[in-house]
Formats: C-alpha cells, structure tokens, sequence
C-alpha cells in the first residue's frame, strides 16, 4: 500500500511538471518581416525575432544567416546586397558582428561578455539588399523567403508584410506562399492585401525546425523600372570578376597576337603559279609535305618510303593491312630516305611494321623528323614557338587568377581541379577524335576488299571513343556548374586563340616561299580531276613511269585518288593496276582494285606507321511554381 501511494505520487508530480518542462525549450514566439520596397527596386527590411532562451544554444544571443551568393540560369555568379543597419534588443540598441560563412553573411546578435539569463526576448534587426526582384513579361514581383529554411528552433507564428511604392489596388497584388521545408509547397498560410501596395502574410501552423515561410507578391509592370542592359552589365562583370579577368587576359593575348603576326608572322607574297611537271630538284616527298604543312606527319615518312620503293631501293607488301618493307637492291637513295631505311631494316633484309617493334619504328621516325627539321625548319619556314609560348604563359595565368577570383573556395578549389583534369583529359579526347576521323576517312578511300574491315574497325574505334567524350562533356558541364557559362566561354576563347595563332604565326622564308610556288605548281599537275584539264596544260604524256615517278609526290601533296584516277583515265583501270604489278615495287590487296590502291597506300600505310610505333597500351581512346525556401533572402538562424 505504501508503495503503490509513492508510485501514485510521483505520476501525480510527473503530469504537473510536464508542461512547464515542455514548453521550457528554446525556440521563436514570433518571426516578422516588415518589407519596404523602394522606388529603385532597393529594400529595407526589419525582423522583429521574439525567442525563448534557456541558455542551452541561446547564451549570448541568436545569429541570422543571409545568403548573398547565387547562381542565374546560366550558372554566372549572382551576388546581392546585404548592408545591416541597426539591431535593438528590447527596444535598446545591442551590438552584432558579422562574418562571412558559405554563399552568405552570419550576423550575431550580442556579444561574446554578454550572457543571457534564461527569459523572453524580442530583437528588432534592420537590414538593406538589392537585386530581389523578378521582372517578367506580364508582371513584376518579390519572390522572398522570409524566415529562412536553417532555424534550429521551431517557429510558433510567422507573419511578414510588403509595401509597395506607388499606388497599386488590392485586386492588381497577386499573393502566394509556401510552407514547410525546402521544396515544400505547404498551403498553411494566410494573405490578404491590406490596402493600396501593401499585403500581409501568416503562418497558420507551427513551423518545425528547418521549416520557413516563402512569399510571392506579383505587382503590375511599371511600378518600379526594370535594371538597364548597361546596369546588368555592370553588376555581371562586377559578381564575375573572374570573368572579367579571362575577358581582359582574351583581349591583351589577342592585340598582343596580332601585334606580333603583324610583325613575324605574315606569309610573304606567292609568286606566279604555273604547272609543274616534274618535283623540284633536291628534295624528297616527305620534304615537300615538311615545309608545305610546317611540320612533320606520319605520311612525310609514308611518301619518302613509297618514294625509296618506286627508286627500286624497297618493296612494300600489305598482308591483311599489315605493311612489310624488304630490301631489293642497293639503290641510289636522297640522304634523308637512307637513313629511313636504314633504320627500319636495321642491317636486315625485311621489316615489318607491328608494335612489338615500336622502339625500332620510333627511333627511325624520330631521326626523320629530326633530319627534315635540321634541313628546312630555319631556312623554309619558322614556327615563332617563343612567341606562342609568351601567349600561352599570359592564358595560364589569367586562367588561374580568374578561378581565384570566383570568390567561393570550394568553387574556387573545384573549378581548378577541373581545369586541370580537363586540360590532360581533352588532349587525349582530341587524339582519339581525330582517330575517329582518320578511321571513317579509311573506309571512304579504302579499296573495296579493305571496305568492310575498315568499317568494322571505324566502327569500334567510335564505340569506344564514346565514354572518353562522354567525360569530356560531362567535365564541361562540371565547370559551368562551378564557374559559370561565361567563365567557361572564355577559356574555349583564349585556348581557341592561342591554337589559331600557333597556327598562324608559322611563316615561310622568302626561301621556303619559293619553294612553295613550286609545290604549289605541283600540286596543279596532280591533283587536277579530268584528263582534259591536263591536255589543256600541255603535260608531257602520262604513261607507267611517269605514273610511278610522281605517285609519291601525290601521296605527300594529300592528291593521290587525283593522280591514280588521272592514270587510270589516260590508260583504262587494268592496264594500270597491270602496270603497278609489273613494276614490283608494291604487293597487296589493293592492286585488283585499282580505285583504291593509292588511297590504301596514303592512309592505310600512314596509320600502320603511327599505330606500330606506339608502345602496347601507351596510348587511349509565382503561380504555384515556387516553394518553400525558394526566392531571395532566407538562410536562418540559431543561437550562440
């Protein structure tokens, strides 16, 4: 009996204390925003922030979150003004400091030596922004989040209201709101207009922690003027600094280009084109492509081989597109082809091109293009790479200004590691691409018996190139995420700069220029389309031995379907494909196939070089749209 009056005791003394227990936690009484909306679209807004503190997180005081720091549609940075004004606790002045904290402004009401009892108060805090209104086709309006979604405290009422400049009836206001977290669309509000330009809002429910209130007012067009063009400029180049640094960087690298192409860069004068029927003297295929391109290739090596093998010096074979060179006779070769070949053939009698031989096939090539550059690279041409470089070492260091610039550190941090990432990853996307491209323009000339395997691989090559450009756009779109279209627009302008004039500050000497005029007359002879054309230039005949003489200059001129289907033409498709197989000098399975023999031998014998001098696996391929923590303002709040 004595027990079971203790125990009816305690459960009487329990139920009475529980409700001065529950309601002892700290949380906000009442949250209301007065908002006045100027004439210049400016606001000046006053919460008056009645909380319970028990001491617990509410010691000093409370502290409200503003964000500043947006992103627009096209993610360029978007920053809003947040200028606070005047803070009273209790209707007497309190200190606050603020700080920086993410995309936003923490304000702390009090100070560090000011303890709070446990009790009720009411701050009156009073702030200026800007930049809050949306200005649309048919209607103006505020789309504001009035608590904030970041409160550690529920709130038990929230209320706000909206004055408008000028004069605007009740019926012309369009009033909205959400409740509830962020995202929300909860309906637990009330609003009315309450007089010209004015509209009140209210919460009808608690709103749990991490819950706010959301407001829309819609006000007709002309109430407050719209920002000029010239003012959107000025505000974007004033939140995107960093854009405003590439942009300054852009225009500095190209007058500085310009200036210097003006300068060292521009091709002199061609001289008089005619027809040229024989290569000018001295100089081998590969030569020729050297100084017309201003830089080496795959097919400079391609065209002196096929060159040393119509000298009789070689015979190339192609079985199932794997190329072989063998030695025929010691034949009189330029300096440049007998290196080549001595350098593939190593002392041997045959070699074949595959990639366990890469060391030999890259060394050979590696002396070529070396040879070719001692010879000509000064004396034909200049690249003016010192120049470039100049250019190129401004970009870098604009582009890494200009993501300091960005303002957020984790943007800041991200937008450079993309950068990076993309800068290796898109050179390799590019080399695979051009594969790409290489692979389908091989299934465009190849002979008809090569078709369909060049297809398969075409094929292939594209699957498999599909997730690295897949990376490249997805990195792409990372970086607009993080720094902004404009951001991203100017670094493709200031790299598509520095890779237009890399391209044109290669200028031939008046020496390589000459030269030129006789690759170019050249190439008139070649590459014309119709045997009527060369009867109108009087062209020496074209038989066999002029067809075989010339065909390396046509593999090196890019103009080799022009030349075989010229010879082809001149004697009928079977004597010349009788021809080719007489003089001995090439075997494969193109030769049935006339059409495409020359375009096997320029793209199918270029690749095999390329591909078998890389090393195994060294290479690769309002109106209810809104919600609850949308809109302006927001952020929130706790106590400290």
């Amino acid at each position: 009996m004595k027990h079971a009056r203790c125990i009816a005791a305690w459960l009487f003394a329990a139920a009475f204390a529980w409700p001065l227990t529950a309601g002892a936690d700290e949380r906000i009484l009442s949250f209301h925003s007065s908002i006045e909306v100027a004439a210049d679209g400016s606001m000046d807004v006053t919460e008056t922030i009645r909380v319970r503190g028990e001491g617990e997180a509410i010691r000093h005081g409370i502290y409200r979150d503003f964000p500043t720091d947006y992103r627009d549609r096209f993610r360029n940075a978007v920053h809003v003004a947040f200028e606070p004004l005047a803070l009273t606790r209790d209707g007497q002045d309190e200190p606050f400091h603020s700080e920086r904290k993410g995309n936003g402004v923490r304000v702390y009401f009090g100070s560090k030596e000011t303890t709070l009892a446990p009790g009720t108060y009411t701050y009156s805090f009073t702030y200026h922004t800007n930049r809050q209104l949306g200005f649309f086709s048919d209607h103006d309006e505020l789309y504001w989040n009035v608590t904030g979604n970041g409160w550690d405290f529920p709130i038990d009422e929230a209320t706000a209201t909206v004055s408008l400049p000028g004069s605007i009836a009740p019926p012309d206001l369009r009033l909205d709101a959400y409740t509830g977290p962020e995202g929300a669309q909860g309906r637990d509000w009330s609003a009315h207009a309450d007089g010209e330009s004015r509209a009140s809002f209210a919460t009808t429910r608690v709103l749990g922690p991490r819950e706010g209130l959301t407001i829309a007012v819609g006000f007709p067009k002309g109430i407050i003027a719209p920002p000029t063009d010239r003012q959107r400029l000025a505000w974007f180049l004033e939140d995107n600094a960093g854009v405003l640094a590439l942009l300054v960087a852009l225009l500095l690298v190209l007058t500085y280009y310009c200036v210097q192409w003006s300068r060292v860069g521009r091709d002199p004068k061609p001289g008089t084109i005619i027809p040229l029927y024989e290569p000018p003297a001295g100089h081998t295929p590969g030569a020729l492509r050297y100084v017309e391109r201003m830089g080496w290739d795959d097919r400079c090596v391609a065209a002196d081989l096929v060159d040393a093998a119509v000298r009789g010096a070689i015979r190339i074979t192609d079985s199932d597109g794997k190329y072989r060179i063998e030695r025929v006779d010691k034949a009189e070769l330029p300096a440049t082809e007998a290196r080549l070949v001595a350098d593939l053939l190593a002392g041997g009698a045959a070699f074949t091109f595959e990639q366990s031989s890469h060391s030999r096939i890259s060394r050979a090539l590696d002396a070529h293009r070396k040879a070719l550059e001692a010879t000509y690279a000064n004396s034909h041409f200049r690249k003016n790479t010192g120049l470039v470089v100049i250019g190129v070492l401004v970009t870098v260091a604009a582009v890494i200004g200009g993501a300091l610039l960005i303002g957020d550190v984790g943007r800041t941090v991200g937008a450079a590691f993309m950068l990076v990432w993309l800068g290796g990853w898109s050179v390799g996307v590019f080399a695979l691409c051009a594969k790409v491209i290489s692979a389908w323009r091989m299934v465009r000339r190849g002979s008809v018996g090569k078709r369909a395997a060049a297809t398969i691989g075409a094929i292939f090559i594209s699957v498999f190139a599909l997730p690295f450009v897949a990376g490249e756009i997805f990195g792409i779109g990372m970086l607009v995420m993080l720094a902004g279209v404009g951001f991203a627009i100017a670094i493709v302008a200031l790299v598509a700069t520095n890779l237009l004039f890399a391209w044109l500050m290669k200028a031939p000497t008046t020496t390589g220029r000459r030269l030129l005029d006789q690759v170019d007359g050249l190439r008139l002879y070649l590459g014309v389309a119709e045997r009527d054309e060369i009867a109108a230039q009087k062209a020496p005949p074209l038989g066999a031995e002029q067809f075989h003489r010339m065909l390396p200059y046509a593999l090196a001129l890019g103009v080799e379907e022009n030349w075989t289907n010229l010879f082809a033409a001149a004697v009928g498709p079977a004597a010349a494909a009788a021809a080719v197989t007489a003089a001995g000098w090439y075997g494969g399975r193109s030769i049935g196939d006339f059409g495409g023999f020359a375009s096997d031998l320029g793209s199918s014998f270029s690749s095999s070089i390329s591909s078998s001098s890389s090393a195994p696996g060294s290479s690769s391929g309002g109106g209810g749209g809104g919600s609850s923590g949308g809109g302006g303002g927001g952020g929130g709040g706790g106590g400290w």
